[in-house]
């Protein structure tokens, strides 16, 4: 019905990532253990990473989550990706977050490789920052065909 074209086809997902370089140890253990763990000091910075992927092998700059009440300059530098940066007490997407990333990110972002100028599909998990009514309004308004996986899902349904 909507003749959607491969370029305007979107997966899109977030993902929790904790920030730090990760060491290699070497350990002396018994050799009947079978699982060995590593103890880290927990105070490092987590964020939260929005990535679109589309149909043709090819992404959008992502949206970057810290956690934080104002945002650091030097969060934007050295940024190769050109990510969007934003913040949120906990460094999680929220309801806001998820309906101001459609609205100042994938929409521009995704417009400008839009050759046929129709619709576009985004794909995204049943959280609930894809699943408000501001969200799907900003969708309708700009065309934009959402299709919510059910929760816990994604690893087995994303494209």
């Amino acid at each position: 019905e909507y003749a959607i074209p491969p370029e305007n086809i979107y997966n899109a997902d977030e993902k929790g990532v904790q920030l730090g370089v990760r060491k290699s140890v070497a350990a002396i253990v018994d050799r009947n253990q079978k699982n060995v763990q590593q103890v880290e000091n927990g105070d490092r910075e987590m964020v939260t990473i929005i990535e679109s992927v589309c149909t043709d092998s090819t992404s959008l700059p992502p949206l970057v989550i810290f956690q934080g009440k104002r945002q650091v300059l030097e969060w934007g530098k050295d940024n190769p990706c050109v990510a969007s940066i934003s913040i949120s007490e906990n460094s999680w997407t929220d309801r806001e977050l998820g309906s101001l990333w459609l609205e100042k990110d994938f929409h521009p972002m995704s417009q400008k490789r839009n050759k046929s100028g129709g619709y576009w599909l985004l794909i995204v998990d049943g959280h609930n920052s894809h699943c408000t009514f501001k969200f799907c309004r900003i969708a309708e308004r700009h065309c934009i065909i959402v299709v919510c996986l059910p929760s816990h899902t994604t690893h087995t349904l994303q494209p």
